[in-house]
């Protein structure tokens, strides 16, 4: 063989011998993208498909792609659990539009329809002041109103019988045509009947008086006595309830040792025990902090008004929560003169509100 020829040859021999060393394939190594802290990590998964992982929103998002690759639009095929199985195209990292700064905030209004007023001042001469309590409805332990009719049309009246000589022909009468005209929805009945210095009277005076409250066809609550644990409003609920005599809800008065860091709970505990007797909502139509030392029951501690307040702060939460409470009215709008009521008065002598005042004002 010429010169030639072998050099041919070996030439031959070296490019089929590299052709068989050389692999015809390789593997391109995956890298792993954290979308959500945005830092890659290699992978040695062999895989020509990216893998897509999404649980909720509280499990990170992990996509798969191929180095040198940017991910594509996907559809994916969601679950009803938790989980969320991805289709074979790639995935598009989804962009979070940024939250409205123009969007309105909601109206919020400050009108309790279950907060009232035991009014003993402004009901007949300036019910802005008690419209500026946001409250939802007054009385005056009568069933006169002679204020603004304007400002009481964003307050609910509730009329009042206060005694057994309240409960005329005329009365009952206008009572009749006020539920006719939409004035009235409930009536509220003898104030304290168990008292000699208010309403004062037996229990077989106010039964026999009651057929005629019933025909006004208004919601009529119950007697509202000093305490409901005198015996008196048991039998008047007793003998009502013999005789088939309708009752709505149960009126109540309450004024407690508010000295007393157990007051609040021990008033919810005796309100969940009425609620169970007599299965019937609850009005509490006078509430407040009275200086009972003035009624010759000692106090736990000095009564202040930082007590006071703080005793309201407590207790108003407490009676929105309950649902059977129904309503209750703070005495009073102005009682400011008297000195054992002055804790409890919302407005001052200059016709300002007080401490307490401006927290009613805003519970």
């Amino acid at each position: 063989m010429s010169k030639r020829k072998k050099i041919i040859s070996l030439i031959l021999f070296l490019i089929v011998s590299l052709l068989i060393i050389v692999p015809f394939t390789h593997k391109t190594p995956v890298e792993k993208v954290d979308l959500n802290s945005g830092v890659k990590a290699i992978s040695t998964k062999d895989e020509s498909i990216p893998a897509l992982a999404l649980e909720d929103d509280k499990t990170k998002v992990t996509v798969e792609v191929a180095p040198e690759i940017e991910p594509q639009k996907t559809t994916v095929e969601t679950k009803p659990s938790n989980s969320v199985t991805a289709t074979t195209k790639k995935v598009e990292t989804p962009v979070v539009p940024a939250k409205p700064t123009n969007v309105p905030k909601p109206v919020v209004t400050t009108l309790n329809s279950k907060k009232g007023v035991a009014s003993c001042k402004y009901s007949g001469s300036d019910l802005t002041k008690l419209t500026n309590l946001n409250v939802g409805w007054f009385y005056n332990w009568t069933t006169k109103y002679t204020g603004n009719p304007a400002q009481k049309g964003k307050m609910e009246y509730v009329p009042m019988l206060w005694g057994g000589a309240s409960v005329t022909s005329s009365s009952i009468e206008a009572l009749k045509q006020g539920k006719q005209a939409g004035q009235y929805t409930n009536l509220l009945a003898f104030n304290e009947p168990d008292l000699g210095s208010q309403a004062n009277m037996t229990v077989q005076q106010a039964i026999d008086l009651w057929p005629k409250l019933m025909d006004t066809g208004l919601r009529l609550g119950s007697p509202a006595t000093t305490t409901p644990y005198n015996g008196w409003l048991e039998n008047f609920m007793t003998e009502a309830n013999k005789r088939g005599l309708r009752v709505d809800f149960i009126a109540l008065h309450f004024y407690q040792d508010f000295t007393d860091p157990n007051a609040v709970l021990n008033l919810k505990n005796w309100l969940i025990g009425i609620n169970n007797k007599y299965k019937k909502p609850i009005w509490i139509t006078e509430i407040g902090t009275i200086d009972i030392n003035s009624w010759g029951i000692k106090t736990r501690t000095v009564p202040t008004q930082a007590l006071a307040d703080e005793y309201m702060k407590q207790v108003l939460p407490m009676l929105q929560g309950l649902s059977f409470v129904e309503r209750y009215s703070w005495f009073t709008d102005n009682c400011y003169n008297d000195a054992s009521a002055r804790y409890s008065s919302l407005y001052d002598n200059s016709n300002m509100l007080t401490s307490e005042g401006k927290i009613y004002q805003n519970k």
